[in-house]
């Protein structure tokens, strides 16, 4: 149950998230409107401006209406067989591109494994998500390890990064809603992404752990149920979320 101050926070961080964009929006068409019989390339710069404050407010509407589909529970219609040794090789194909741009030493490690019964298009974005962070907070010539593994029968993800770490204390709070770290507010993003990942979790009874890795991060996302001894559904290529 929420408590009061936990509703104080998430409304601070939604004022903060979002008002702001919304006044850049407000600001940009004002001043398209006042320019009007400005050059044209004065002109043009404001609408690009508004578009991409428009694109990041409808994300940010849209992430949570994802978010709160996830939760009712309506997405287990479409739990099958995922074979997650193939799905991770086209995680971190999809991020590979942006690590080595950022020399950044992306490894993946998987170990053959049972498929695992869920929603593949949820746990493609879950896992993209702890992805996308992990190169967004390493440094250039930071190393990242995605890691696939049995442990006492049951399958377990990490996604590992030598960036600075979260604080302890700190850890299970960055699943809320709009939480994010104060220094973390310079970064692009809504602090949604964490959010996102730990509906997936719960969704298909993963318990999400931080860890220090010393330096560093280490996400880890269990399993709880048995692995599934069906086929896996056949894919295609990568996913882009629901």
């Amino acid at each position: 149950m929420m408590t009061r101050s936990m509703v104080r926070r998430i409304s601070d961080n939604i004022a903060h998230d979002l008002k702001t964009p919304l006044s850049r929006l407000k600001n940009s068409l004002e001043l398209l409107h006042a320019d009007s019989h400005e050059d044209t390339e004065r002109r043009t710069a404001l609408v690009e401006q508004a578009i991409v404050e428009a694109d990041g407010l409808l994300w940010t509407f849209n992430a949570l209406l994802r978010i709160a589909r996830i939760e009712s529970g309506e997405r287990n219609a479409a739990f099958a067989g995922v074979d997650l040794p193939q799905l991770l090789h086209y995680v971190v194909g999809f991020y590979a591109p942006l690590a080595e741009e950022r020399q950044q030493d992306l490894t993946l490690h998987v170990n053959a494994v049972a498929p695992v019964q869920g929603d593949r298009d949820l746990l493609f974005q879950a896992f993209a998500n702890l992805l996308d962070n992990a190169i967004k907070y390493t440094p250039s010539q930071g190393r990242i390890k995605v890691d696939l593994s049995e442990q006492a029968g049951h399958t377990r993800v990490t996604v590992s990064d030598s960036g600075p770490g979260i604080p302890e204390q700190a850890r299970d709070k960055v699943f809320q809603r709009f939480y994010r770290l104060d220094e973390s507010r310079g970064q692009p993003g809504n602090g949604l992404g964490l959010s996102l990942v730990a509906a997936v979790a719960k969704l298909h009874e993963m318990k999400p752990r931080m860890e220090d890795n010393a330096p560093g991060l280490r996400v880890a996302m269990q399993f709880t149920r048995s692995p599934s001894r069906c086929a896996p559904v056949a894919l295609s290529g990568p996913g882009r979320g629901p």
